[in-house]
């Protein structure tokens, strides 16, 4: 099921069916493979969709983050994938130890070609069997952008980012709003809901965003919208 009309450009068209179209359903092992041929043109197929979460991240990471603490904030990017918010996160002075954790090795890869951004990648599949190999309160900031999804991070694994995020530490999400997706975000809803019933838990923020744009017919801009979740650790 397509939910949006597909750009008028040709290349955009083409960045729309890996976005959307080609997007499969299934389960974690099929969205993996997906990922996996992706990975060479994920970054200009981002750009030509003017994929936004980066920059929604690192905004909301600005309002949590003191500037005298950019340094020394140790954070994990997880669903890394090719670097996109990691370097984002870099090119405004976060210059801490960053650690970046994707199943997809072909996405790690080209987030560490250049060796700029990460410290440490670690290619895992994160499951609720399967939790990462990170030690307790190791970060004091995980970001995920679109990482959590009905085939990729699913939301019985929200407890494991607290677990490895230190106390008064925070949580930066976004996913995608979309029909298709509903019963995967109630699911993270009740999880959501259940943590802050449990006092581990703090919803700071939780707000819509423009996730994707591009032109269709009659330069008519459509778009896919997101949703910003921000937590504190208790």
């Amino acid at each position: 099921m397509v939910e949006w009309k597909q750009p008028t450009d040709e290349i955009a068209k083409e960045a729309f069916y890996n976005l959307q179209v080609k997007y499969p359903e299934g389960d974690t092992k099929v969205m993996q493979d997906h990922y996996e041929s992706w990975a060479k043109t994920y970054d200009k197929d981002c750009e030509r969709l003017h994929y936004n979460s980066p920059e929604v991240i690192c905004d909301a990471v600005g309002r949590l983050v003191a500037a005298t603490d950019k340094n020394e904030c140790r954070i994990l990017d997880l669903g890394a994938g090719t670097g996109l918010v990691g370097k984002a996160l870099r090119d405004i002075g976060y210059n801490g130890e960053m650690t970046a954790v994707d199943y997809s090795q072909n996405m790690l890869d080209c987030a560490m070609k250049d060796g700029q951004i990460y410290n440490v990648a670690i290619n895992h599949c994160l499951t609720a069997d399967n939790p990462l190999p990170i030690e307790d309160e190791k970060f004091d900031l995980v970001v995920g952008g679109g990482v959590f999804g009905p085939n990729t991070i699913r939301a019985n694994c929200l407890p494991e980012t607290f677990r490895i995020t230190r106390g008064g530490g925070h949580v930066v999400l976004t996913q995608r709003l979309s029909v298709k997706n509903r019963p995967f975000l109630d699911k993270m809803d009740s999880e959501i809901n259940r943590l802050i019933a449990a006092q581990k838990i703090e919803q700071l923020e939780a707000k819509p965003f423009t996730q994707y744009s591009w032109i269709c017919e009659n330069e008519k801009t459509e778009q896919l919208t997101g949703r910003l979740l921000v937590f504190r650790k208790l």
